[in-house]
């Protein structure tokens, strides 16, 4: 009787060659099924093509042959259970577990093996997306550069470098997508295919599962990426599922101390970001909260300072007596967590700003209102900000360019706190906005002490973003965070709104201050096309001032028919916030929600003046800008000049429109008088040559 063919004679020729048992089905084994691998058969060779047996009458020895043939294919069958039970483990570790079984993995999943360079994927063919391995490791460089913790602190440079060949292909996709615009490869720059792919990959694991941290990580990165491009409502969406899943998957509790510390930094930093990103970019109407308790995760950790800043420098000036009680040691948390706990003044000041309907009941200089509270908190957050931190001590400006690049990861946060610090003063201040707040007040009701606190509040912070911008630029360090452009835009409208006045010195000076605003934005806007929509909107805005300025003085005499329109004002001013009803979200949202969408008027006029300018005596110290009388202090031209009472006057009928306000052109020119104060410096050094 002829004996059947051993087991390695009908395996497949991947099963052969790693020795492992397989039952020869066709066209495709069950075990190349499961590991997902090609399956091919070897042509079979029939008896005639093998080579002869000896024959049992020639081989004396016989039975011993027979007994030692039985005794191999018993060790070669345990062999192919042994191999085939270490194929099955492999392939389950590497296939993903039921959502229902497990919970979401705590770290990016680490291939088993890896055939070639391409990653593991949902999908095989998603890392056809990818770029080479050379040019995705030159991305994620740019990216550690130019994005990372700007503002979004999602990695640890050095495990983002470690880790790259583990990474979920969305999550690389994702990074390509934000970091590639800064590439001299224009090819993968302009690329769409990649963030598409990114995109695709995403939404299928958050309505298939497994989500991951690399599944929220991602969902960060393209908010980040969709807002600055202009896509308001995906971006929204994207931030909102992040923040769902961050909650639903417990990044807002303290992780377990069993967990990796590279693990729980990277958890610490995701749940971090998504906060930052809801502050910077999320609804300023609405608010955002995680379920805050003592178990809240610790911020995430920090670039150390440069050696030779401020770590080991005292100030003689702030020497103090070492009473018993007196004297608090603060901790330092890092330049990052002053970033995002000045990120939540900010978040506050951006829903301050938006309520410009409803004049508050409590004026602004009332310990109750608003405005008081949030300049508390902002103040009660520098007691706790170390004082190395600060502009002096830092040392930014003794720093040459080539130390400043190799701690990049440390002063690009750095910029970040000062010039949101600044936005956040700016920006409650505003003249326009204060304007607002108090309509329904007389101006003569208004304390002069508040005039003098806001005048100067107002021109102090606008000169301070102006001077880190000038002295960035001088020490060549390239600022990329796309949200700096906004604070630098609420500036842009203070100092064009000052520009307009009679005092030649004045008016070069904020001129000139509007143009370095204007060049700095057109300069982060070739990379960020949002930010170069906002560009335009500041020329267009510009223009319309100087258009407006130029009819009003042709006019001779007050003329209630000529206004500026400030629609193009408030979309510099909210730029940065996620507006709830989009006007340019027609690609995304259908014709059932756009037929049926509000329209944003701008019928209401501003009339009379907003407010008038502090007195100041006549000393040498007072700006130019200050009107006297000899030497005793008057009442300002605008006050004396108001025909409307002294009073924020609208038309009577018709209420406060829903959006969108108009103000007399000689409303809004005569504020260029109002803006006088000096450059006092109690938290910085002042700015100029000589700085100390």
């Amino acid at each position: 009787m002829e004996r059947p063919r051993k087991r390695i004679r009908q395996a497949c020729e991947p099963c052969r060659r790693k020795k492992a048992k397989c039952l020869g089905e066709r066209p495709s084994c069950s075990l190349c099924r499961r590991l997902d691998q090609e399956c091919t058969y070897a042509p079979h060779r029939g008896r005639a093509d093998l080579p002869p047996r000896p024959s049992a009458i020639s081989t004396p020895s016989r039975p011993t042959l027979v007994q030692r043939d039985d005794e191999t294919l018993v060790t070669e069958e345990r062999l192919d259970d042994l191999e085939h039970q270490i194929a099955q483990m492999r392939s389950a570790l590497r296939r993903p577990a039921p959502p229902s079984q497990s919970s979401p993995s705590l770290s990016p999943t680490v291939p088993v093996e890896h055939d070639s360079p391409s990653l593991r994927a949902p999908g095989r063919a998603s890392s056809n997306y990818l770029p080479p391995w050379q040019t995705t490791n030159a991305i994620i460089e740019l990216y550690i550069k130019y994005c990372n913790c700007q503002p979004l602190p999602l990695f640890s440079p050095q495990h983002l470098r470690d880790t790259v060949s583990s990474r979920d292909p969305e999550l690389l996709l994702a990074l390509i997508s934000l970091a590639a615009r800064f590439s001299s490869d224009s090819e993968i720059a302009s690329s769409t295919a990649i963030v598409e792919e990114s995109q695709r990959l995403v939404a299928t694991r958050v309505s298939q599962g497994p989500v991951e941290l690399s599944t929220i990580q991602t969902l960060c990165i393209l908010s980040l990426r969709e807002f600055n491009h202009g896509n308001t409502p995906k971006a929204n969406v994207y931030s909102s599922l992040a923040t769902s899943l961050s909650q639903g998957a417990g990044l807002s509790s303290k992780a377990d101390t069993a967990i990796l510390s590279d693990v729980g930094e990277e958890r610490r930093r995701c749940y971090w970001s998504v906060v930052l990103l809801q502050r910077l970019y999320g609804y300023p109407s609405g608010s955002f909260l995680f379920v805050i308790d003592d178990k809240i995760p610790q911020y995430p950790q920090s670039a150390a300072q440069p050696f030779g800043t401020s770590s080991d420098i005292t100030d003689a000036a702030l020497a103090q007596s070492e009473v018993q009680g007196n004297l608090i040691e603060l901790s330092d948390l890092g330049i990052t967590s002053y970033a995002i706990q000045l990120s939540k003044v900010w978040q506050r000041a951006a829903r301050y700003a938006h309520r410009r309907y409803a004049p508050s009941a409590l004026p602004p200089w009332s310990a109750q209102s608003e405005y008081s509270k949030i300049t508390a908190q902002l103040m009660e957050l520098e007691t706790r900000l170390p004082y190395k931190y600060r502009f002096r001590p830092s040392r930014f400006a003794d720093q040459d360019s080539e130390q400043l690049w190799n701690n990049r990861a440390f002063w690009a946060p750095w910029v970040f706190v000062q010039m949101i610090y600044h936005s956040i003063v700016c920006l409650l201040n505003h003249p326009l906005l204060m304007a607002l707040r108090l309509r329904s007040f007389r101006v003569t009701m208004v304390p002069e002490i508040f005039l003098q606190h806001t005048a100067d509040m107002t021109i102090t912070h606008t000169d301070w973003i102006v001077y880190l911008l000038d002295l960035c630029n001088d020490k060549l360090f390239t600022l990329s965070d796309p949200f700096l452009a906004h604070f630098v835009a609420i500036a842009a409208t203070i100092f064009l709104q000052q520009s307009y006045t009679d005092d030649a010195v004045v008016k070069s000076a904020r001129q000139q201050s509007f143009s370095k605003c204007l060049t700095f934005v057109q300069k982060i806007g070739t990379k960020w096309p949002n930010i170069r929509k906002l560009a335009g909107k500041m020329e267009a805005f510009e223009q319309e001032v100087s258009t407006s300025f130029h009819n009003s003085a042709a006019a001779g005499t007050p003329n209630s028919s000529i206004f500026i329109d400030l629609k193009l004002f408030w979309d510099i001013i909210e730029s940065s916030f996620v507006s709830e009803l989009p006007r340019a979200a027609d690609s995304y949202f259908g014709t059932s929600l756009i037929l049926h969408r509000h329209q944003a008027e701008s019928s209401e006029v501003l009339r009379s003046h907003l407010l008038p300018e502090p007195m100041r005596l006549n000393h040498e110290t007072v700006t130019p800008a200050t009107v006297y009388t000899g030497q005793t202090p008057v009442m300002s031209r605008a006050m004396e000049n108001n025909p409307f009472d002294s009073q924020l006057q609208f038309p009577a009928a018709g209420g406060l429109p829903e959006d969108g306000l108009s103000i007399l052109a000689q409303s809004y020119f005569a504020q260029g008088q109002d803006f006088v104060g000096t450059l006092d410096d109690w938290w910085f050094s002042v700015p100029g040559p000589g700085v100390t």
